[in-house]
């Protein structure tokens, strides 16, 4: 699930990447135009159906085109941002209290075969870039990227 915040980052591959999963059917003509006029996610966001039109697009595609991005639109920015307080937040999940310290801490199983192959692929990657000790700083944020996204 996308929400428009995610959306204004994307470039124009990404978002017909985006669109091809969206199965509207779109042919490569139409995504030749999206190509050709370098629609990112923050101007489809902002586009119209006068809009599509203008870049060369048809009917079809258009009408198609024009709905997607008022479901995006209507998509909240971000999780959670119709909530006014943490409290707010915590009570959607049961949690009746004012503090993230009352989260309950994930423990995972592990023996689960889920787990090995998460804890073998983080290792596995943390070997192949070897060393970070006296690497600059970009480096080492990679690092720890790496162990937080295969995590």
């Amino acid at each position: 699930e996308h929400d428009s915040y995610l959306v204004e980052n994307w470039d124009t591959e990404t978002l017909i990447d985006f669109l091809k999963e969206q199965n509207l059917k779109l042919d490569d003509d139409d995504l030749g135009v999206l190509r050709n006029e370098k629609i990112t996610g923050l101007s489809f966001l902002d586009m119209s159906k006068e809009d599509f039109m203008q870049a060369g697009l048809k009917m079809g595609p258009v009408k198609l085109l024009t709905k997607e991005v008022q479901v995006l639109k209507e998509k909240p920015k971000r999780a959670f941002s119709s909530y006014r307080s943490l409290s707010e937040v915590l009570a959607k999940y049961d949690i009746n209290s004012d503090s993230i310290t009352s989260i309950p801490q994930f423990a995972p199983e592990e023996n689960s075969p889920e787990f090995k192959l998460c804890i073998d692929d983080i290792l596995r990657r943390i070997k192949n870039m070897g060393p970070v000790v006296d690497s600059n700083e970009a480096m080492r944020c990679e690092y720890i990227s790496t162990i937080l996204h295969t995590a």
